[in-house]
């Protein structure tokens, strides 16, 4: 096995001490100069600390280390790693003055860790220099001494090297308590390999360790270390003639490598510290400067850097349309990309949109690159509204260090939750995304929370996402259509259980006297796991046991997948309110174990009522001939307030919505629908009658959910829907039961009935009040339809 000639020099004096005594020198031990022997009767400078009030961190690249200056003066110091001439003197050198190596942890930079000769673990005080010591760190090894030592962000450990400079003998990485200094090996370095005599520790974002090795047959080479085997990767060769100390360290705001080497680098070959990056692909280096103080040999480098902390966009820091600062798009065949709106988002003002186009093309979406740390998620709300078969969708892509662009998936990336939904149709229409996974498939009515795990590839590396929206040559869904992005995040992992949030820290709602109105918050699963949860009213906050009988809140109940959102409608019915200012608090209660009950306060305010002619309308029983007044706007006929009562039995309300006429059902009367109550295995609850056994034009009926496990429940709708023609989710036998009222629910049940008098079907909605006593009681507020047969939305 060939030595270099510089292993000799590692046991030798430091040539700057040709003054001193040689021959009193104690034996070397370390990889650094022999201080004590050289400084024998040479002179200190007369430096003094720097004020603590004047010192700060310097520059961009904040480091702090021991110092040796040419002259042989001591002191811990700061400087600008990217401008080391930029330095400042923290305070005197410690008593122990061989500390050949450091760590900042958990990213405390008020005080850096140190290790040296004596074997005692000790922090300095970045603002003073005070030294407090913790306890004895001595290697397992016998004739080992301390090279290297750095904190892993990634596993919240210090490893450190210890190296015996026998030749031959090889080196052993080790973990570091630094609560007790208690030291635990983990593996020899290289299996203890004579190859490697190794000088400093450094660790990146990602946690992975590198050092340099200073002899031969890898001498000055960047190496890798395997932190579990103690492995080693030969990365390259410096070309740097260092010896002696030194000390490196990452910025772990960009992982860029810094490198305080000494030896002779100096003009003529004079021993002189210089400080480099070095590039952890290849171990090349770029010289930035001379280190402080004309060359001063650094030891125990730490840079006062954090590993990124993540970044969040919404969108809502510019003036729709425009993008924010970073953000692009790109668009091949389908004319218009991405831009901000405000019709629709998550956060307001503002999301990021794409309209679904009838043509083959797409629209893509580019964040700005970032870097991305260890195991980090990328987070972001999305909704779309899509044609209901899967031939248009979206999917989102990560290019890495400036490569191509790959699906996240296929990338090594793990969904945790709102992942693709359905397989884009391949076969047809000329969907550049055609045959992917992507988020497909009809109306996604409320923002879904998508969680990804990066992959482990990206840890420390610049990232670039793209959200890729493609369409075919077929149809579109009705306006608004597309897919919309915000609240988009990159960051430490989220919650691992379920975690409860609210779109909205209170509630305002304007009623109109005799009326009732319902807005809504929206609640997000976005944790990983199924939220289970309630709501309900409060008067006065949520311990108290009941709300006002004026305020409902729906859904009572529910489960939310991961990812997954759902508005509670909180809806005031002003019949029996006068003119004036309510209060009550929204409850909803989860199984989130952060946030067992989240509240919101709702302010009503009940206005008089726009119009008191021939609103309320009576029922037969009163005498009257069953007619009400409505009013027409274009094709769509409103009712008007009605706040009809459902009488609790098997005749109920019968409800025809064109002439107005209501009362008791009647065997001789075909009315458009029958609300009332009927028995079944649990009880007597609210039912619904659609006369069809009794109209021949078929598909009257109501609009429903299909739920996961195949049950049919008619739908409560809300304020915004809109159905009609194109939505084939309709429920055609005569009477079923209203499973999604009977916790006490306040919505909109869609309905398709025939219009006698124009002889065609019709499309609307009868708005309808359910108490929690298995629907009842049950009032009939309002209804509306459109006349001409088409489509009709919820205002």
């Amino acid at each position: 096995m060939t030595y270099s000639h510089r292993l000799l020099s590692l046991f030798l004096p430091l040539l700057l001490a040709a003054t001193a005594n040689a021959d009193t020198a104690a034996p070397r031990r370390t990889l650094g100069p022999d201080v004590q022997a050289a400084q024998a009767g040479q002179p200190r400078e007369g430096l003094q600390p720097t004020p603590a009030s004047v010192h700060a961190l310097l520059g961009s690249v904040p480091a702090y280390a021991l110092e040796m200056t040419l002259s042989f003066a001591r002191r811990y110091s700061t400087f600008d790693a990217s401008a080391p001439a930029n330095t400042a003197i923290v305070g005197p050198t410690p008593a122990d003055a061989q500390l050949w190596t450091g760590t900042f942890v958990r990213d405390d930079f008020s005080k850096q860790y140190l290790l040296g000769d004596a074997n005692v673990l000790r922090t300095i005080s970045t603002a003073s220099g005070a030294v407090t010591d913790i306890g004895d760190s001595v290697p397992p090894v016998e004739g080992e001494y301390w090279v290297g030592m750095k904190w892993d962000p990634t596993t919240d450990q210090v490893f450190a090297a210890a190296c015996n400079h026998t030749v031959g003998a090889g080196c052993h990485l080790y973990t570091i308590d630094t609560a007790t200094a208690a030291v635990t090996p983990v593996a020899p370095i290289a299996g203890a390999s004579g190859d490697y005599v190794l000088m400093d520790l450094a660790i990146n974002s990602a946690g992975e360790i590198y050092a340099v090795n200073l002899i031969e047959p890898y001498d000055n080479y960047l190496v890798k270390l395997d932190k579990v085997s103690g492995a080693v990767t030969v990365i390259g060769p410096t070309g740097v003639n260092a010896a002696y100390a030194q000390g490196m360290d990452f910025d772990k705001r960009t992982d860029t490598l810094y490198w305080a080497a000494f030896g002779a680098l100096g003009a003529g070959g004079a021993f002189q510290g210089q400080v480099y990056t070095v590039d952890t692909a290849t171990g090349g280096v770029t010289h930035l400067g001379t280190t402080p103080n004309g060359g001063s040999e650094i030891w125990a480098l730490s840079i006062a850097t954090s590993a990124p902390s993540g970044q969040a966009w919404n969108f809502d820091d510019v003036t729709a349309p425009a993008l924010p600062a970073g953000w692009t798009t790109a668009a091949s065949g389908v004319g218009a990309g991405w831009a901000t709106q405000t019709a629709v988002h998550a956060s307001a003002p503002n999301a990021a949109h794409s309209a679904e186009a009838t043509v083959a093309g797409e629209a893509s979406l580019y964040s700005p690159v970032v870097r991305a740390g260890n195991n980090y998620e990328l987070s972001f709300r999305h909704r779309w509204n899509l044609d209901i078969s899967p031939y248009d969708g979206g999917v989102l892509e990560i290019a890495i260090d400036g490569g191509a662009f790959n699906d996240i998936i296929a990338a090594g990336g793990t969904f945790v939750s709102g992942g693709y939904t359905d397989l884009l149709f391949g076969c047809c229409g000329g969907n550049p995304l055609g045959a992917r996974n992507a988020w497909t498939r009809g109306n996604q009515s409320t923002f879904v929370t998508t969680r990804v795990t990066l992959p482990s590839a990206a840890a420390g590396r610049n990232v670039q996402f793209r959200w890729r929206f493609g369409t075919d040559s077929s149809t579109a869904a009705a306006a608004p259509n597309g897919w919309w992005i915000d609240s988009v995040s990159l960051g430490a992992p989220g919650p691992s259980g379920p975690a409860a949030t609210l779109s909205a820290a209170s509630l305002e709602i304007s009623v109109p006297a005799g009326a009732t109105l319902a807005e809504a918050v929206n609640l997000s699963n976005v944790g990983a796991a199924a939220l289970t949860f309630s709501s309900s009213l409060s008067s006065s906050n949520c311990s108290a046991s009941t709300g006002p009988a004026w305020l409902t809140a729906t859904p009572a109940s529910g489960t939310l997948a991961a990812g997954q959102g759902k508005d509670v409608w909180v809806a005031a019915n002003a019949s029996t309110l006068a003119p004036g200012q309510y209060y009550a608090v929204l409850c909803v209660a989860s199984n989130d174990p952060a946030h067992a009950t989240l509240s919101v306060p709702v302010a009503v305010t009940v206005t008089p009522a726009e119009n008191d002619d021939g609103l309320f309308c009576s029922s037969f029983e009163g005498g009257e001939n069953g007619g009400c007044a409505t009013t027409t706007v274009g094709n769509v006929v409103y009712s008007g307030p009605l706040n009809w009562p459902v009488p609790a039995d098997l005749d109920g309300l019968a409800i025809d919505l064109v002439t107005g006429a209501h009362g008791p059902w009647n065997a001789a009367t075909i009315a458009d629908i029958n609300l009332y109550s009927a028995k079944e295995a649990s009880g007597a609850s609210l039912h619904v009658y659609w006369y069809a056994d009794l109209v021949t034009t078929a598909n009257v009926g109501g609009l429903i959910d299909i739920s996961p496990a195949g049950g049919i429940h008619f739908s409560v709708l809300q304020r915004g829907a809109r159905f009609g023609p194109e939505d084939s989710m309709w429920f055609v036998p005569t009477s079923g039961p209203l499973d999604n009222w009977l916790p006490g629910a306040t919505g909109y049940l869609g309905l398709t009935f025939l219009n006698e008098q124009t002889g065609q079907l019709n499309y609307g909605y009868v708005h309808v009040q359910a108490g929690s006593g298995a629907g009842f009681p049950a009032t009939v507020l309002d209804y509306a339809y459109d006349r001409s047969g088409a489509a009709i939305a919820i205002p």
